[in-house]
């Protein structure tokens, strides 16, 4: 999870009235799952949240909070997907990140697990640090090329789009594991994704690794993106 605004921090803050507000509003029936908040302990000064998710599919954040698209490398794109991508609204701008229609979010299968860290005990504003990991974690992979670019540069989206691309490759991540530090709670903010897994047989079988080093989170502090396929 990255955060890289002041209204972002503000959105997470207000995230439990929202949810709140949503249930007030919904007719008789299920009513949307909220995110799981497992434990709540304090350690260190900080509060730890188990299984922190947040209203998002995927690590695709808004281009113009970091400065355009990281997670490429000259020949390929990826995109880690956090949740189903079988829910994923067709419609939905991937890269605007939040959905804030709480009730089909918080419906779509959550594919990692982890926790986070917390200067507050609410576990709403941004953590100091989070930890992510799973072990049937998809990953697409499209190719760096014109049509993906063009598609960053308007900042617009959509998993339909995705899925017609050309030479895109489809991967579920056997290994996976991410650390954040965010950017407005921690001194020394970066990312980093270790995943590695298979290439599904409907995008012709293989295998890959991924790997991302990012301090900064901007896009301009990107120092290692590693995309590995064999095929």
């Amino acid at each position: 999870m990255q955060y890289s605004s002041r209204t972002t921090m503000q959105v997470l803050f207000a995230l439990p009235f929202l949810l709140a507000a949503c249930d007030a509003q919904s007719p008789a029936g299920p009513e949307p799952t909220a995110p799981e908040s497992i434990a709540l302990e304090k350690t260190q000064g900080l509060f730890r949240v188990e299984s922190p998710m947040f209203p998002f599919y995927s690590r695709t954040e808004p281009p113009q909070d970091v400065g355009g698209f990281a997670y490429h490398t000259d020949a390929w794109a990826a995109i880690v997907f956090y949740r189903d991508p079988a829910c994923v609204p067709t419609d939905f701008n991937l890269l605007s990140f939040y959905d804030f229609d709480f009730g089909r979010v918080f419906s779509c299968t959550s594919l990692v697990d982890g926790f986070s860290l917390h200067v507050e005990p609410d576990g709403v504003t941004p953590p100091k640090m989070s930890n992510l990991s799973g072990d049937a974690v998809a990953i697409w992979f499209v190719p760096w090329d014109d049509e993906f670019q063009q598609a960053v540069e308007a900042g617009s989206l959509t998993i339909t789009q995705l899925e017609n691309m050309d030479g895109l490759l489809k991967g579920v991540a056997t290994q996976y594991r991410e650390t954040l530090n965010s950017v407005e709670n921690h001194p020394v903010p970066k990312i980093n994704i270790a995943a590695r897994g298979s290439i599904l047989a409907e995008s012709g079988g293989g295998s890959f690794t991924y790997n991302v080093n990012w301090p900064g989170l901007t896009v301009d502090d990107v120092k290692n993106v590693r995309i590995e396929i064999k095929q």
